[in-house]
């Protein structure tokens, strides 16, 4: 056992460095619910929603890096999309887009607003039954809270054609921030985060599923005010209303702890 945290134990693997968190019982379902958004819970987001601006902002950037590498359009599946702001971003970059969300608040929103094809549910190899020959497949800070992340990108890689790419953004176990903060680091948050990766474990669990890595970088992020003071007051208890502007302004941050990495699909032999 590496950690132990919030009561639950932490074990790290001594071949890849991955770490995973063994919770017991946790309902996922209930958990992800629109309080996860709005500041009901303490490891969550302070107002996603009010941060709309800032998530926009930050996501282009990620479309720009997916055109770099080849992939400016066809379609595009977001595993875990939340309020659909990343799909607003790529459907305006002209991929035809969809998506899976569990909290059924936000499937609604992203409905509303014009994505018909995000559908409520986990991220499941049912739920991408409804996705085929995907160009691109994206999970943005996702992978960490799946119970079991290998049937999930094993179900990822099978809605990608060959060629498709794979974007995820995660923690990097391995950092040094990590590694200096150990069970207080703030990425370990059981049981909100069941795994904590590494560049390596990712590398090797996507080989096996005949995805190669084509990019891996530790990207500056522009985040709301609002969240930085949200997270830093969990450590002393408190979650207080904060006002809208702090939401909706955002700072660039970067303690090289959180990684973004893209996988391509191997042709067919």
């Amino acid at each position: 056992m590496a950690y132990h945290k919030a009561g639950i134990p932490i074990y790290r693997c001594r071949g890849c460095g991955a770490g995973k968190a063994e919770p017991g019982q946790f309902d996922a379902a209930t958990y992800y619910d629109s309080s996860y958004f709005n500041g009901g819970r303490e490891d969550g987001y302070s107002n996603y929603v009010q941060a709309s601006e800032v998530l926009h902002a930050q996501f282009r950037q990620d479309i720009a890096l997916l055109k770099k590498l080849g992939a400016g359009s066809g379609r595009l599946i977001e595993l875990g999309c939340a309020y659909g702001y990343f799909l607003d971003e790529a459907k305006a970059s002209s991929y035809e887009v969809g998506g899976v969300e569990l909290c059924e608040e936000a499937v609604e929103s992203c409905n509303a607003r014009g994505h018909d094809k995000v559908y409520h549910g986990e991220v499941s190899k049912e739920a991408l039954s409804r996705f085929t020959d995907a160009d691109v497949v994206v999970l943005l800070d996702v992978i960490e809270h799946l119970p079991d992340p290998v049937a999930s990108l094993e179900a990822a890689s099978g809605a990608l054609k060959p060629g498709g790419l794979l974007l995820m953004t995660t923690g990097d176990f391995s950092s040094a921030v990590a590694k200096a903060t150990g069970s207080n680091w703030r990425l370990m948050t059981p049981p909100q985060h069941l795994w904590f990766f590494t560049p390596k474990s990712l590398k090797a669990l996507c080989d096996r599923l005949g995805l190669d890595l084509v990019h891996m970088d530790h990207p500056w992020k522009k985040v709301p005010i609002g969240l930085i003071v949200y997270q830093v007051l969990r450590y002393v208890s408190l979650r207080p209303t904060l006002p809208a502007w702090m939401h909706r302004m955002g700072v660039p941050v970067n303690l090289f702890d959180a990684m973004r990495l893209v996988f391509r699909k191997r042709e067919a032999v």
